[in-house]
């Protein structure tokens, strides 16, 4: 009965032990922060008539985001009904006939054993972010376009 009362107590110091390691382990995981805003890609396009540019996203790793478009201008090499537009390489572009909506791949730790062994191994996950929450954007358009491309402060 003694024997049974010692394997008791130390399989309790075993757990309790292994538990604080992996509370410890856990809270050593820090996050590799990425800048949304140091490299960019180009998409060019086509727009029936008109075009919405959605400036208010929602982006799941930081929150809500706004589009500042930093440069909107009338470029005669361009086609009538084309657009161009630079952002940063993280996100992409959505386009649904007149409307583009700029999104960023959702990121959340994976329910994958090996992206969560990764973490732990490597004690970090990636994170993006934005500074002061805006995402920056240059446009260019075609003839056609002018006066005809519409910024939306709301969600898609």
């Amino acid at each position: 009965m003694r024997k049974l009362g010692v394997l008791l107590v130390a399989s309790i110091l075993l757990f309790v032990f292994g538990v604080g390691t992996f509370v410890y382990e856990f809270s050593q995981i820090s996050p590799h922060q990425m800048d949304l805003s140091q490299e960019t890609q180009t998409m060019t396009t086509t727009m029936p008539n008109a075009c919405k540019l959605y400036t208010k996203t929602y982006l799941s790793s930081i929150g809500d985001v706004h589009v500042v478009v930093d440069e909107m201008v009338e470029d005669d090499k361009l086609q009538d009904d084309a657009l161009v537009i630079t952002y940063p390489k993280m996100l992409h572009v959505v386009q649904d006939e007149d409307q583009l909506d700029i999104q960023m791949d959702d990121y959340e730790m994976s329910k994958d054993f090996q992206t969560i062994f990764n973490t732990f191994r490597k004690k970090s996950y990636d994170e993006y972010f934005a500074k002061n929450n805006e995402i920056h954007v240059s446009i260019r358009y075609g003839k056609a376009l002018k006066d005809k491309i519409t910024l939306v402060d709301d969600y898609y």
